[in-house]
């Protein structure tokens, strides 16, 4: 979609070719998010990381459902061009920084940093959720 890949192939082929893996995928990442949640609910909940992970899992739903729908709605006018319009493209960046976030912030979720147990600064607090004097585990 940013047009320095596979510029000669139309992109709606390239999204139609990408619906199915992109589910499949979505599909597994759902099911083991929820049993990694589980595992250790509280502390993850409890997570700066986890938090900001989770808002970005919700824009990047949004991004993609506004993608999807702004590239179908269009796909006629530029299909075979070499790039496609600036906010398909937009979209298309937004997506890649948005996962690249997310998959940093799932991966710092096992470090603790700005961990409850640990004095940590009054608006660390309010953002991870801790509440004082009360145990995590």
């Amino acid at each position: 979609m940013l047009g320095y890949a596979f510029p000669d192939v139309p992109a709606s082929k390239i999204a139609d070719r990408l619906n199915i893996p992109m589910l499949i995928g979505f599909t597994v990442m759902f099911v083991t998010g929820i049993l990694l949640f589980y595992a250790v609910p509280v502390r993850s909940a409890q997570s700066v990381w986890f938090r900001i992970k989770m808002i970005l899992l919700v824009a990047c739903a949004i991004n993609a459902y506004l993608f999807h729908k702004r590239m179908n709605e269009s796909v006629s006018s530029w299909d075979n061009e070499a790039r496609a319009p600036k906010r398909i493209r937009t979209g298309a960046m937004l997506s890649l920084v948005f996962w690249t976030i997310v998959v940093i912030c799932g991966r710092f979720i096992a470090y603790d940093w700005f961990d409850c147990d640990y004095d940590q600064s009054a608006f660390i607090d309010f953002v991870a959720g801790c509440i004082d004097g009360q145990a995590r585990f």
